[in-house]
């Protein structure tokens, strides 16, 4: 309905008040009954934020030595005819098998919405070794192979109303995927917003886009590489990132933002570091943290528990399993071994897509990982992405969306 409304005064809104809600249900009963068969907001929502989506692999590009970056486009004969647009810094939660067992993994889109726009993303893998998932990706994914996945997700993106004109963005390692999406998606845009990129790596060797980046470079963007493993042919700085040498590099962090992505080790060096310029927590932003690589090592997490093995008494619809679980590894990991396949997403405490029942038993969680509502503390709901058991666990888990 569409009718128009005119301000008159007062009493002449209140008496066309009336006579409009006379006009909408003469209109309401003189309708067809018949219901629509497509609502127009429902389809363009469905596009934007699909529930999955079917990719393959139409090209893979090989960045470094242990790097790869996989093309990926629609996979029509599967039901997916466009891809969703995603704002720069996103990522796609994939479904992958390995060796029978689904699980889910997090890889940001390197690729820009208007390559998007255009039937492709791009997501760019590092090798881990002895890694549970990227040896086998890097041995199965090929040229034609299909993958399942979510809509792009994640809120590590760049947003006006709260950061500043000028980000510095400080990566390490992969974590310059979403950073190289977000300049050169503000380069197409035209945004008027700057980077300043101090980029870690071990040695020459070791940058990713190394190329593309250094044809930003040309274009004005500030890229500054620091190298912990240098070589005798580097020729820039040397160590670690510092508060310092961030100073440095910018021209200072006044009126900037600071933008984190990298390895979880340069995370816990960096967050005393940033605490160091004294910025608004507001102005630091940083990529989601993942699962971590060593749990012995985090704040309060109980000794020796990582060498242990419990169990873990599953309630799954009408099923009730019990799977050994390790305490140096997630509870969604466990499962995951086990063969279950429980919804996840963000892998790091904040989505609350893997949010369980914790019927019996001891955990430890994160807390950077820790987003539940404090409901959810107290009435025993925990997500397994980001928490580890410390004895035998009883839960109720649900079903796979």
């Amino acid at each position: 309905m569409s009718e128009k409304i005119v301000v008159k005064s007062k009493l002449g809104d209140l008496l066309a008040f009336v006579g409009l809600i006379r006009l909408r249900r003469k209109k309401i009963k003189s309708a067809s009954p018949e219901r629509p068969k497509e609502e127009f907001l429902n389809t363009v929502v469905r596009e934007m934020h699909p529930d999955r989506m079917f990719l393959k692999i139409s090209e893979i590009v090989q960045e470094t030595n242990s790097t790869r970056t996989f093309v990926l486009v629609p996979d029509a004969g599967r039901g997916t005819e466009k891809l969703a647009t995603f704002r720069a810094g996103q990522y796609l939660n994939l479904r992958i098998d390995i060796d029978g067992t689904e699980v889910s993994r997090n890889y940001s889109l390197s690729s820009t919405p208007a390559e998007a726009a255009a039937g492709t993303y791009r997501i760019t893998v590092r090798l881990k070794e002895g890694g549970f998932v990227t040896p086998r990706i890097f041995e199965n994914w090929k040229t034609g192979t299909t993958l399942e996945s979510s809509g792009p997700v994640g809120n590590f993106v760049y947003e006006g109303l709260r950061d500043k004109r000028h980000v510095i963005a400080v990566v390490g390692g992969c974590g310059i995927t979403p950073i190289y999406s977000m300049v050169r998606d503000s380069l197409d845009r035209k945004d008027g917003v700057s980077f300043t990129v101090i980029y870690g790596v071990r040695n020459s060797d070791d940058i990713i886009f190394a190329d593309s980046l250094e044809e930003l470079s040309r274009n004005g963007v500030a890229i500054h590489y620091v190298a912990s493993e240098p070589d005798e042919n580097w020729k820039g700085p040397k160590g670690f990132i510092t508060a310092g040498l961030i100073r440095e590099l910018s021209g200072g962090v006044e009126d900037r933002s600071i933008f984190l992505c990298g390895p979880q080790a340069m995370y816990r060096f960096l967050d005393g570091e940033i605490g160091k310029l004294n910025l608004p927590r507001r102005l630091v932003r940083r990529e989601l943290f993942g699962e971590a690589d060593d749990p012995a090592g985090l704040d309060g997490f109980p000794a020796g528990n990582a060498s242990r093995t419990y169990t873990l008494k599953v309630h799954m619809a009408d099923e009730v399993l019990e799977v050994p679980a390790s305490g140096g590894e997630t509870v969604l990991v466990s499962l995951e071994r086990a063969g279950l396949a429980p919804p996840s997403r963000c892998r790091s405490g904040e989505c609350g897509w893997c949010r369980s029942k914790l019927i019996s038993g001891d955990v430890f969680v994160r807390k950077e990982n820790d987003g539940r509502r404090i409901a959810d503390r107290k009435f025993g709901w925990f997500h397994p992405c980001s928490t580890y058991p410390v004895s035998d666990l009883e839960m109720r888990l649900p079903r796979a969306r």
